[in-house]
């Protein structure tokens, strides 16, 4: 087995889980969101996914609602063929929902026998509520052939390694998500660090037990939803002061791409303000929104 080298992270979608544009804002009489009504292919987003290149092995993160339509955008362009493996953050919609879309890649065999797939216990039992018959084939009602799985739990404290990607070394990012509104406690999403890349998609506090995690990370992908307080995500003003603050300028992040936004945010306005704010408040701080389809390389930089 080959030495595991990350060349490139992808961010597949960047979007909400209602995706962009939006439907209401297209059906009104007059349309007037300048995000929704873009043809810059920026401001078209999915539902967040990013796709890590292990040497030539495909390690995928979250299958969400949008996750076929995105792979028919992104894998012909990219030569993506083979999901060697997926990691899901949580137990989401817009995280797992895409789950059954799979069947394209196993049926028959056609372009793989089985997917390895990657979650903590709790998210695999929200997946058995969702799609019994995806953990379960006794589950099924016999209506349309079924992906084949192959399920393995991790727990969220311990790095671990997945042999189908050339025995890449994953380290989990435990973050807060939101809490749950009967009890108050905290939900629990996970971003993933590979490599020199750490990803955190859905996240509205990181604890400083992650953040020492993410010392070192030559890329980090965080969560930005709109420009506003948000109680389950980011803004993205919180996303930047999180970068400037929280690291010392030797271990900070080389660059920091942010993502899952809302249709508030366009993109070409929130360029200009994070560029604005790198020379501003956040100065020698690099944070840019990123889009669908955006590669980048080891050292943080588009491609």
């Amino acid at each position: 087995m080959s030495t595991p080298t990350v060349k490139e992270l992808i961010t597949l979608g960047t979007g909400t889980s209602g995706s962009i544009p939006v439907v209401g804002c297209l059906t009104q009489e007059n349309p007037s969101c300048p995000t929704c009504t873009s043809t810059l292919h920026q401001n078209t987003r999915f539902n967040t996914s990013c796709l890590f290149r292990v040497n030539d092995k495909n390690l995928l993160v979250d299958c969400g609602k949008t996750f076929y339509p995105t792979a028919l955008r992104w894998f012909p362009k990219y030569q993506i063929r083979r999901i060697d493996a997926l990691l899901i953050t949580h137990a989401h919609a817009d995280a797992y929902f895409g789950l059954d879309d799979l069947r394209s890649w196993t049926l028959g065999g056609f372009v793989q026998p089985w997917i390895d797939v990657y979650c903590t216990a709790p998210t695999m039992a929200e997946i058995a509520k969702t799609f019994p018959y995806l953990v379960s084939k006794a589950e099924a009602t016999g209506g349309g052939d079924l992906p084949e799985f192959r399920w393995h739990i991790f727990d969220e404290n311990i790095p671990f390694k997945i042999p189908s990607c050339d025995d890449v070394e994953v380290t989990p990012l435990p973050v807060e998500h939101g809490r749950f509104f009967k009890s108050g406690e905290a939900f629990w999403n996970l971003g993933f660090r590979v490599g020199p890349f750490s990803y955190i998609s859905d996240c509205s506090a990181i604890p400083a037990r992650t953040t020492e995690l993410l010392r070192g990370s030559q890329t980090l992908v965080l969560d930005g939803l709109k420009w506003d307080p948000h109680p389950s995500h980011f803004s993205i003003q919180q996303a930047r002061e999180y970068v400037r603050d929280s690291f010392d300028g030797h271990d900070r992040p080389g660059t920091t791409w942010l993502t899952g936004f809302s249709h508030q945010v366009e993109h070409v306005h929130a360029t200009k303000e994070c560029v604005a704010w790198g020379v501003g408040e956040g100065k020698g701080v690099f944070v840019r929104p990123a889009w669908d389809g955006l590669r980048i390389n080891t050292f943080g930089e588009a491609f």
